[in-house]
């Protein structure tokens, strides 16, 4: 039996693996193990005091997790802050508590005082941009800059950019963080620049799109993107997935890609319950577009949090151990195709244009989906190219612009 009193890290790290051993092993009360991992639990419990300090959560940590466990939105918190856009900027961090609101919290809510008035934590800083490693002649060129920039000479042009960049930081609460990499290593600072400018103006031009309703959570399920992959059955339908987004609360906006950036689409929060998805449309094809749109849209659904952390996505080769994006790709993909009905579908065990066609006409869904996932499945793309819809979803947009 254990008996030693734990005065080192050591004796803290043997004993715990004990206790786990015993816990596995799930005891009789009564025997020597019981009498043991009961020990030990005193044992370990004792250390902890005395040894380990944690920290209180900061003010909006300890909000969001109350908001969690209790299973409240936003909206649930304006008794005690007053307003959706107080609630929005205390969430955010624009906004410290006032007395008055700890006052509601702590009554109201039962969180600590001492978490409460404990010193914010500050959001990760937009990362900064070498604008030496943007492509500016492309972005000028493109009109991004627009009243930011006052004339053409490059120092100016520089100050513009720099400008655009910020006032883009402000609209949309977010890290831009990269979820993967690209190929096999970290983006080099070119294109991670140019990936970031045009992430930038995706969120710019979100701004000025106007919504049909609020977004809520509870508007995005398995069959919420079952209904929109539907909509892949007309020829228009990336158009309508803009309509069917917008009278949920989810901002589509496309934006072709810098030259430099190697980016297929974002998903972001432009304040804090306000979800943007930013799409290149690299390769203009029907299957890309669907596949791409789902996989944004899954993180919109599970992993944006209310703080605003972004998801940049590279998803034209799609294998990765990131388990946020594994998900992303599995729901994705079975929005699209149930798995159980691809499996057991003749498109999947004896492909053919026939066997293509009537899949897609049993789920309602564009041929061109149906042929993306055999192309993945099999991993010979040169089949039934003609049926991807290639050089049909770009001019959509370019024309309703």
């Amino acid at each position: 039996m254990y008996q030693k009193v734990l005065k080192t890290e050591n004796d803290y790290s043997v004993a715990y693996r004990r206790a786990s051993e015993l816990v596995e092993s799930d005891p009789l009360p009564g025997t020597q193990d019981a009498d043991e991992l009961e020990l030990l639990t005193v044992l370990i419990s004792e250390y902890e005091s005395r040894s380990i300090h944690l920290d209180h959560p900061d003010p909006v940590s300890a909000i969001e997790f109350r908001m969690e466990e209790q299973g409240l939105r936003q909206v649930d918190l304006v008794p005690f802050l007053g307003s959706r856009s107080r609630v929005s900027e205390v969430l955010s961090g624009k906004r410290a508590l006032t007395l008055q609101m700890i006052r509601a919290l702590a009554t109201g809510l039962q969180i600590p005082l001492t978490a409460l008035v404990a010193e914010p934590k500050l959001s990760a800083p937009i990362p900064s941009v070498d604008v030496s490693k943007l492509p500016l002649r492309e972005i000028v060129r493109r009109g991004w800059l627009g009243p930011f920039a006052k004339d053409s000479s490059t120092s100016d042009v520089a100050d513009a950019v720099t400008a655009f960049l910020a006032s883009a930081s402000k609209s949309a609460q977010t890290s831009l963080a990269f979820r993967r990499t690209i190929g096999a290593s970290a983006p080099t600072a070119t294109v991670r620049a140019s990936t970031l400018a045009w992430t930038a103006r995706v969120t710019l031009k979100a701004r000025e799109m106007k919504l049909n309703s609020a977004y809520h959570v509870d508007h995005l399920s398995m069959d919420s993107l079952s209904a929109l992959a539907k909509l892949s059955w007309f020829e228009d339908g990336p158009l309508r997935a803009v309509g069917f987004l917008r009278d949920i609360g989810i901002r589509l906006v496309f934006e072709q890609p810098l030259s430099k950036s190697l980016v297929d689409g974002v998903a972001l929060l432009l304040d804090s319950e306000s979800p943007v998805i930013g799409m290149s449309l690299r390769f203009d094809r029907i299957d890309y577009f669907w596949f791409t749109l789902m996989h944004e849209l899954v993180h919109v659904w599970r992993h944006l949090n209310v703080r605003g952390e972004s998801f940049v996505d590279r998803n034209t080769e799609y294998e990765t151990e990131d388990p946020i994006e594994k998900e992303a790709n599995r729901i994705a993909q079975d929005a699209l195709i149930p798995h159980m009905v691809w499996c057991r579908s003749e498109a999947f065990l004896k492909p053919s244009m026939v066997s293509i066609r009537k899949l897609a006409a049993e789920l309602h869904i564009h041929e061109a989906i149906v042929t993306g996932r055999l192309h993945y499945e099999s991993k010979n793309y040169s089949q039934f190219r003609n049926l991807l819809g290639q050089g049909t979803v770009k001019k959509q947009f370019i024309q309703s612009m």
